[in-house]
């Protein structure tokens, strides 16, 4: 007993050793004016976190005429459960139509990020949710996708045979292991599902699907495998948390089981054309329903057939 003790013990100093090693790359590019704006909760409660994906590549940064603007390519609000060891995880339609306020007006909610960084986009997403945002996470899915080959590829179930030449895709359906760079094309890819309606809707499908399997793979209980995922990660993502917060986080979450406890939606909205731009169009009142049974632990969608990308994405 004594002897497992003392391996518990190395074992504990070696993870807070390695958090603490890597909190300054995680937090690197997250202002005090972010963390102001995000809402704290008591340790163990569940907690939103909005995560974020930009066009923050090293090519756009180094491009003078991006003047330094960069824009929101995927939203995703995600309910963590510690305790109950569950994830939900909701993509905001990066064209829904929001009203910002004062000089800003109507626009579309990736404007937020534009117009005001991560203070106003978190701001405007906890607004349209309903739901205090307590973390927040930038990453670029340029970078992000390392994290897929540093932990040897992802799992994932793909529905259909796809193919996008803009995204260099092209992978045939079933269960596979896949690297970084299809995961990043998966991520990528609209023009695949022109023939059944909106890219977007599919493309965040198949981004949660990356992110839940890069979960699965992270989590299983290997703390190897948790301290290579969270090294990977921190040369990718920029968050308010510390790198001690998601080793223990990762340990609660120790063996997760994404079948049962990775649950997965979209933000129900309308397409529609107004002064010549495309907007989504909230449906108040699915919207509302969504978020009642996230908030209370429960999948988005009541059953499958309310998700409208079954069978076809993520």
């Amino acid at each position: 007993m004594h002897r497992i003790g003392a391996v518990l013990a190395v074992l504990l100093v070696a993870i807070i050793v390695f958090g603490v090693s890597v909190t300054g790359r995680l937090n690197d590019g997250i202002s005090s004016d972010t963390r102001a704006a995000l809402t704290p909760v008591l340790p163990g409660q569940p907690f939103y976190m909005l995560l974020v994906g930009t066009d923050k590549s090293a090519d756009r940064m180094a491009d003078n005429s991006t003047g330094g603007v960069f824009r929101t390519d995927s939203m995703i609000l995600a309910r963590i459960d510690p305790i109950g060891a569950k994830v939900t995880l909701v993509s905001i339609q990066r064209d829904t139509l929001v009203d910002l306020g004062g000089s800003y007006g109507k626009q579309k909610i990736n404007a937020a990020y534009t117009l005001g960084g991560a203070p106003l986009l978190i701001k405007e997403v906890s607004e349209l949710a309903g739901v205090p945002i307590a973390h927040y996470a930038e990453l670029d899915f340029d970078s992000f996708v390392n994290v897929v080959d540093a932990i040897g590829g992802i799992d994932v179930n793909i529905p259909i045979d796809l193919q996008d030449a803009d995204a260099h895709l092209d992978v045939k359906a079933g269960q596979q292991a896949i690297d970084g760079a299809t995961a990043l094309a998966l991520c990528r890819a609209r023009h695949a599902y022109d023939k059944y309606g909106s890219g977007d809707y599919y493309r965040t499908a198949n981004q949660r699907m990356v992110l839940g399997a890069i979960l699965k793979k992270g989590l299983s209980g290997n703390p190897l495998t948790l301290m290579t995922t969270v090294n990977a990660a921190a040369d990718s993502v920029s968050t308010d948390l510390s790198g001690v917060d998601l080793m223990f986080l990762g340990i609660r979450f120790a063996g997760f089981d994404a079948s049962k406890d990775l649950m997965s939606g979209l933000e129900p909205t309308t397409g529609k054309q107004i002064g010549g731009t495309w907007y989504e169009i909230v449906q108040e009142d699915a919207w509302k329903t969504m978020m009642d049974r996230v908030d209370k632990g429960l999948s988005p969608y009541e059953s499958d057939t309310d998700n409208p990308t079954s069978g076809l994405a993520g």
